[in-house]
């Protein structure tokens, strides 16, 4: 069955104030399929990763709207996951709190992943 996994209805996501405001996305559309593959290419700049930070919940559209698997996204969420290109640390967290963030969002018990994490960091020797 080829049923939309993603749709993109209409969105639009500027960043600044009314009198320096940089539209990125404008009255953007897109449907994406089950078993479809999706790329993005562009230049520097061009809303590659604000669109990716849309989908992955991180950020909030200004207008229109993204469904994925029926569902509107506006925040993160264990079903969804975003590999960084650079080092992605949190910089206000602590180690612990990087390294467990991801399993934390899927759901996974807190005692349980502080824990490991923990052991992991006696390990390499950083606690």
């Amino acid at each position: 069955m080829n049923e939309i996994k993603l749709e993109i209805k209409n969105i639009s996501k500027g960043f600044g104030e009314i009198y320096n405001r940089e539209d990125i996305l404008e009255d953007f559309d897109l449907k994406v399929m089950s078993a479809e593959l999706l790329v993005l290419v562009g230049p520097s700049g061009c809303g590659k990763s604000t669109f990716v930070n849309l989908i992955a919940g991180f950020d909030k559209v200004d207008t229109g709207s993204i469904i994925m698997n029926g569902k509107e996204i506006n925040k993160p969420g264990n079903d969804r996951m975003v590999v960084f290109q650079e080092t992605a640390l949190i910089p206000w967290q602590t180690t612990i709190d990087n390294i467990t963030f991801g399993p934390l969002i899927r759901g996974e018990d807190k005692s349980t992943i502080t824990k490991d994490a923990e052991t992991l960091l006696e390990k390499v020797g950083l606690i």
